[in-house]
């Protein structure tokens, strides 16, 4: 109809793949590759952030080291999935463009890996400074207390369980609907 706005998102979103056009499958495989960059960017700030605190509130020698330890695993699996998503295909074009034929990575083997060592490094960062609160000098209700106020973080431990079944569709021909 004329003078209708179309809200959806755009390059077909959440539409089944048969009702696009290859330009908007384009431009959502474009889209997938840039934004999938962004988010190993963003998971792995939050964790090195969070362990900058532990390192600041925590002064035992031997923490810090495991802190730095887990600081440098994160950094090498940022950059392990950067390599990987950055040369998921060969020439990169033809992530986007059916046209150019490339070797691709298995994405969906890929993608588990991400979520799983992802959950595992989330459990990881959860779990370090309970140890030390546990040892404070406190009474045990502020133990669980303080470590219920760290627990919150885990909320992120559900986040990516709930991806992971999101990660099935991208072997699926209806990438772009990730409906059931």
């Amino acid at each position: 109809m004329a003078g209708e706005v179309d809200l959806s998102p755009p390059y077909g979103f959440g539409r089944h793949r048969a009702a696009l056009s290859e330009k908007e499958v384009e431009g959502f495989m474009r889209g997938d590759y840039v934004f999938s960059h962004f988010y190993d960017w963003a998971i792995a700030s939050i964790k090195l952030s969070i362990l900058g605190l532990y390192y600041r509130i925590f002064s035992t020698v031997v923490f810090r080291r495991v802190v730095i330890g887990t600081a440098v695993f994160i950094s090498l699996w940022l950059a392990a999935m950067e390599i990987g998503l950055g040369l998921e295909c060969i020439p990169i074009e033809s992530v986007w463009d059916a046209d150019v034929e490339g070797a691709c990575i298995n994405l969906v083997a890929f993608s588990y890996f991400t979520n799983i060592t992802n959950l595992i490094t989330d459990i990881w960062v959860f779990l370090l400074p309970l140890p030390i609160i546990f040892g404070l000098h406190i009474s045990r209700r502020r133990k669980f207390e303080i470590a219920g106020i760290f627990a919150i973080g885990l909320l992120t431990c559900g986040v990516t369980l709930a991806r992971l079944t999101v990660v099935v569709s991208q072997g699926s021909e209806d990438f772009t609907c990730r409906s059931k």
